[in-house]
């Protein structure tokens, strides 16, 4: 399991002070980190500002319990090398363990009924801190905290195995900051890789960091076809899909109160300049089971997560809204603009890194 959160410009916006960036698009790449050789990037890995992996056996899987296999870490940062900006800051490497992000995973698994499909759930946890920032480590070195706001994201997830009828149910409900982007895939015992969720950023490392944020980013139920080996075939059913916010706008989305509305509308103070309403054509949380919808569908960052949660795995009980290929779903996420619906950046990802 594969969950990362990092920032497609080769440098943050002006309000994340031009910090590095990863300048990429959403990837299936591997995640990679040297302790001995942290600017070292392999072929065929990328980079994120903090990224998670966790290694799950699910046949030995069978008590709830804190597990210890996920590992998180932090590639390098640094501000921009032009005067002022690298005033702002320095190169972090993230070798000590001191700067290093944390996380969690636990595991709650249901009591097994005869010749039903075992299930898992999974919620997972990371925060990380950019130390790169003028005395954000001295602070940590000192108190052992820093005043840079932590990025934090949550996941849940629920796995099920139809053993008998060999596929596997995946609901994927992800949450946090709501910055900057995230994305996560699973991978089988062969490297099969399958997108599990992608989110594009709202607002800004200076206004959507702070504080314990629990913004919807992307609530997904995919149902994969297994081989007799347990790994993936190319059979993919979409029974939910879903992100957090609008479409448009998104540089300014999330700290203003909302309305209902056809059309994406910001109303700005003359005086600030800065929006104070949006209003926007949301939808609310039955419509998963409904699906009544044009994928994905879109509702409010701050809708309630635990009937969210509960809807997707309702909708396992219902035809699937889409059946496609393993192949189609990844490469529509692979060829997903990254910058969707924000405004262009100084260090803007050049399209050919994403386009078809």
């Amino acid at each position: 399991m594969n969950l990362r959160s990092f920032h497609p410009n080769r440098q943050f916006e002006a309000k994340g002070l031009f910090f590095h960036g990863d300048n990429r698009g959403f990837s299936l790449g591997n995640s990679y980190y040297d302790s001995n050789s942290p600017d070292k990037i392999p072929a065929g890995s990328v980079t994120s500002r903090v990224w998670s992996r966790s290694n799950i056996d699910l046949p030995i899987l069978s008590s709830s319990k804190e597990l210890k296999t996920i590992e998180i870490e932090s590639n390098p940062s640094k501000p921009l090398d032009i005067f002022p900006a690298n005033l702002l800051g320095h190169d972090q490497n993230y070798a000590d363990e001191k700067y290093k992000p944390k996380g969690t995973l636990n595991v709650n698994v249901p009591e097994i009924k005869f010749e039903s499909p075992r299930s898992f759930i999974f919620k997972s946890y990371y925060g990380g801190e950019n130390h790169a920032f003028i005395l954000s480590q001295t602070a940590q070195d000192m108190t052992g905290a820093t005043f840079v706001p932590t990025l934090d994201v949550w996941h849940e997830f629920m796995i099920r195995i139809e053993r008998i009828n060999k596929y596997m149910d995946i609901s994927s409900l992800v949450y946090g900051d709501g910055f900057p982007n995230t994305e996560g895939f699973i991978e089988d015992s062969k490297g099969h890789k399958v997108f599990i969720g992608t989110h594009i950023r709202i607002g800004s490392a200076a206004t959507h960091l702070f504080g314990k944020n629990t913004r919807l980013m992307w609530a997904n139920a995919i149902r994969i076809g297994l081989n007799e080996d347990g790994t993936f075939n190319n059979t993919l059913w979409v029974f939910a899909q879903g992100l957090g916010g609008p479409k448009e706008h998104r540089d300014d989305y999330g700290l203003t109160p909302e309305k209902k509305g056809k059309t994406t509308i910001r109303i700005i103070e003359p005086l600030t300049q800065q929006p104070t309403i949006f209003f926007w054509n949301f939808q609310e949380a039955d419509v998963i089971i409904k699906k009544q919808y044009k994928i994905p569908f879109r509702l409010k960052i701050d809708s309630n997560l635990a009937i969210i949660e509960n809807n997707l795995f309702e909708s396992f009980k219902t035809p699937p809204i889409l059946k496609t290929t393993v192949q189609a779903w990844n490469a529509a996420f692979l060829h997903q603009d990254p910058n969707e619906g924000r405004d262009e950046a100084i260090y803007q990802l050049d399209d050919a890194q994403w386009k078809k």
